[in-house]
């Protein structure tokens, strides 16, 4: 539960500041995948990637930093339940369904998440936030975009580039 607030924090937050409005990137997100222990920070329609390459990184330290608390924690936690919670359409409802079904989620475990979401608190978002960024280190970066921007993102990152099938 802590990522999923912290998650949605940053997207609304730091990353939003830093990625949208200094770096000109359409959006910036972040979240966590609940099956694999992932989290994913991205941008879209970047013309900056390279930038964010060192941008998305620094923005996790920097959430450590300035981790929200009173209400502007409560409006994390109400955002990520929100999220969470929030209508869906049928084809969303069914795919969902489906997904809990091969996985084995369960209503209470789902319910638990959002208990938890509810209970946050900045001891706890703490402990998410360093936890991801003590695996900094271990982090995988892709960079989709044209070949000028592909080019000086994985010289960046010291990388091969790769062509994708039908590019």
């Amino acid at each position: 539960a802590g990522e999923l607030v912290l998650s949605h924090w940053l997207s609304t937050g730091i990353l939003w500041e830093d990625i949208r409005m200094r770096g000109g990137a359409y959006g910036a997100f972040a979240y966590p995948d609940g099956l694999e222990p992932v989290f994913v920070m991205a941008t879209y329609r970047d013309p900056t990637p390279v930038r964010s390459l060192d941008a998305l990184p620094s923005a996790l330290k920097k959430a450590l930093e300035t981790l929200p608390d009173g209400e502007e924690l409560e409006k994390a936690v109400i955002g990520a339940f929100a999220k969470e919670t929030r209508p869906r359409t049928n084809p969303e409802k069914g795919f969902s369904d489906f997904l809990r079904y091969i996985t084995g989620i369960e209503d209470w475990m789902r319910k638990r998440k959002l208990e938890a979401i509810v209970a946050m608190d900045k001891n706890t978002l703490k402990r998410a936030g360093e936890a991801l960024v003590a695996s900094l280190d271990k982090a995988k970066y892709s960079v989709i975009a044209g070949n000028g921007q592909a080019s000086a993102s994985a010289e960046k990152l010291q990388v091969p580039l790769q062509d994708l099938p039908g590019a």
